[in-house]
């Protein structure tokens, strides 16, 4: 071997070398370290858009390592400790994953407060933005105040109006500086979405409002898919969603308000149509927690009716068409059994004037208020041609039992005890409970009451005789 052939060989082994120990570097692990742990399992979850799922968890002893090989990137979340109730917190926190060794440091009794990002560029990123963007907030909350209440005749006022349009920009260009200086990380992106429109120092509450409703979506940048593997888009929508609650509307009033909210940002979402798919799934199944079916039917007739709509989600469209299906002023699917009883009921054979479908659970904590207050209702109009048919999705038959004899309800009771199997069930494509379907004589919905004072006024409006 000449001495050009070593040097060759030489130079080739220490790239060899280099790219070996590059390979070995790339193992992508999540290193956590949690100051007075206790003891117990940590679970490492994943985000997709609002829903978490469990990517994996270990027992806590002296810190714990995940191996991130594989896992695509977005946001994720250690959970430390699960609340067990509402009045509990979950201990958890938050992290940014793209394809680089990660070290963070907290504590377990403040996780999110004490937290120190040891190793990653995104993370420290992320993390710093955070702790300003949480200052931003606290002061835009002072100042709102301040603006609402303050003296307008005072010279104080005018250093108020002043700063609350400086912290506003200020705000902007530091979001601005973080995407221009980071533009190829993860963090840039959800940093970005932190944006939110210039509000006018002069506005009234009322006029702030207003102006959010009109610009507020145009802060979402509904391109930038890499979003929906993170929290960010979910959050944006309830911030906009929440600018049309009213303290004092009825539920059907507030429908009707969100109605308008959804057509805004369905719209704004129609530019792509991955994002498109993922916000309408969102709104779906967030209405259908709160059964809000007349926002429900509204999307599904507006948005998936037609045949060519973006939508390929065939189970989103079947149960947006039920609800289609089941809106007052059409036909109620015909239903037979025989009660609890022993009573043979055929609801296309009803008589009554009026008919309430109710479907409940001795288990759900609505129902064990609402069921007792709406009896009450019965009571008082069952003699003018109103009856309750009471169909339980009850499993237990002793529970059941002894959830009647409380009260002896008795009105038309049913329960076939299969739960959210029963086919009457998916019928009338019930999802929560406590559901009412007010139906008259001639088996068509008259109206789908949400709470037990709807469904008194509508009664009073029936004049029932």
């Amino acid at each position: 071997m000449n001495k050009m052939e070593r040097t060759h060989f030489i130079i080739s082994a220490f790239l060899l070398l280099i790219l070996s120990l590059s390979s070995c570097g790339q193992s992508e692990n999540l290193r956590v370290v949690i100051k007075n742990h206790p003891g117990g399992k940590v679970k490492l979850v994943k985000f997709i858009g609002d829903r978490m799922v469990s990517v994996k968890d270990k027992a806590y002893k002296n810190g714990l390592t995940f191996n991130m090989v594989g896992q695509k990137n977005g946001m994720y979340r250690i959970v430390i400790k699960e609340a067990k109730n509402r009045r509990q917190q979950t201990k958890a926190v938050n992290f940014i994953y793209n394809n680089e060794n990660i070290k963070l440091e907290t504590t377990y009794n403040n996780p999110q407060k004490d937290l120190k990002v040891i190793h990653s560029r995104e993370n420290r990123i992320y993390q710093q933005f955070l702790n300003y963007h949480r200052t931003f907030e606290r002061k835009m909350n002072l100042l709102n105040r301040m603006i609402d209440q303050y003296p307008t005749g005072d010279p104080f006022y005018k250093k108020v109006m002043k700063k609350y349009g400086e912290v506003q920009k200020a705000h902007e260009a530091h979001i601005d500086s973080v995407v221009k200086k980071f533009p190829e990380t993860y963090a840039s992106h959800v940093v970005k979405s932190y944006k939110t429109p210039y509000l006018k120092p002069q506005l009234s509450q009322k006029e702030r409002i207003s102006y959010l409703k009109e610009y507020f979506l145009n802060t979402i940048d509904f391109q930038d898919t890499l979003l929906i593997r993170t929290p960010r888009i979910g959050q944006k929508i309830l911030r906009y969603l929440s600018l049309y609650r009213q303290p004092g509307m009825s539920p059907s009033e507030q429908e009707e308000a969100f109605i308008e909210a959804v057509d805004e940002i369905l719209m704004h979402a129609y530019i792509n149509d991955k994002m498109y798919n993922y916000v309408l799934d969102y709104l779906v199944k967030g209405f259908e927690q709160y059964k809000m079916e007349k926002v429900l039917t509204h999307i599904y007739e507006k948005n998936l009716a037609d045949k060519a709509c973006k939508n390929n989600n065939a189970d989103l469209k079947k149960r947006l068409k039920q609800y289609a299906m089941l809106a007052p002023g059409k036909k109620a699917p015909n239903i037979s059994f025989e009660s609890i009883e022993g009573r043979n009921f055929k609801l296309s054979a009803m008589e009554k004037p009026v008919t309430l479908l109710l479907f409940y659970a001795s288990w759900c904590g609505h129902c064990q208020q609402s069921v007792p207050a709406i009896y009450e209702v019965y009571k008082k109009y069952r003699s003018k041609g109103f009856e309750v048919v009471a169909i339980s999705l009850d499993e237990d038959k002793e529970e059941y039992n002894s959830f009647l004899a409380q009260k002896r309800y008795d009105w038309i009771n049913y329960c076939d005890y299969k739960k959210w199997e029963s086919p009457l069930v998916k019928k009338y494509n019930i999802y929560a409970t406590p559901t009412m379907v007010l139906v008259d004589n001639n088996q068509t919905i008259i109206e789908k009451p949400i709470t037990v004072k709807e469904l008194k006024e509508e009664l009073e409006k029936l004049n029932l005789e």
